[in-house]
């Protein structure tokens, strides 16, 4: 572990000779955001390097925060300096940056400083500006989505509402016509005693007590508990009855 230190110090140290220059071929200086230009990236010292693995760290990686490398389409020694090492390839501003900031190139264990003083980077107002509109667009979108969820929501909740409340309209109108078919076809000891036994619900059916129901409830009730009802029990029943199915019709 003592020796791997003091490697990657000796290494640092070396890297503070190692300089790089980031310049764009052609004599161009200024570079707009986004724009793909062609650039000469010159590294020296650096004579021992690996062409191969100098071009696999940087081909089509980002480089240095501001930039992207894609094809490397050279990597050479220079015809000046042995020592130096060119590097030829496409590059993209990815964001504009002041022409003072020091640049780093962190290369295996080197950090070495780029300069790029001959270049002018300019910041794309335009496509900030689509940026900003694009946002503000999402955002209205976004707003007018809620909106219309809310709105979709509270339709669903009112339909629900309405459809329970229709369900149970149709049900108390459904009871009432059973319990309408039910008066009207009784006549037997069991369809009478199986009115009083619901007489709660029957009530509920006319709307309230009234005296043609309480007389029949009474009767049914003198006579519920006999073991069985001669004709004119029945009689005595169906009398009140028959009234009550009268009002009915």
């Amino acid at each position: 572990m003592r020796y791997l230190l003091v490697l990657i110090f000796c290494l640092n140290s070396f890297a503070l000779d190692i300089n790089g220059r980031l310049s764009i071929k052609e004599g161009e200086t200024s570079w707009l955001e986004g724009d793909i230009k062609e650039v000469e990236l010159l590294v020296w010292p650096l004579a021992d390097a690996n062409i191969e693995d100098v071009k696999n760290a940087i081909e089509n990686k980002d480089f240095c925060e501001y930039f992207f490398i894609g094809k490397v389409k050279k990597v050479v020694f220079s015809k000046n300096n042995p020592e130096a090492l060119e590097i030829h390839a496409d590059a993209t501003l990815k964001k504009a940056f002041s022409e003072r900031k020091l640049l780093i190139w962190s290369y295996l264990a080197l950090n070495i400083p780029i300069d790029t003083s001959s270049i002018k980077t300019v910041a794309d107002n335009q496509k900030i500006q689509e940026f900003i509109t694009l946002s503000v667009e999402r955002a209205s979108a976004t707003h007018n989505s809620l909106f219309i969820m809310l709105g979709l929501g509270l339709l669903l909740i009112l339909l629900v509402g309405f459809y329970i409340r229709f369900r149970r309209g149709n049900k108390v109108h459904e009871n009432n016509q059973d319990w309408k078919k039910i008066v009207l076809a009784a006549e037997s000891r069991d369809e009478v005693e199986y009115i009083y036994a619901n007489k709660d619900e029957v009530v509920k059916f006319f709307g309230g007590e009234n005296p043609s129901l309480l007389e029949l409830f009474k009767r049914i009730n003198t006579h519920q508990y006999k073991k069985e009802w001669n004709e004119d029990e029945l009689e005595d029943i169906r009398f009140v009855l028959d009234e009550i199915k009268e009002s009915l019709q």
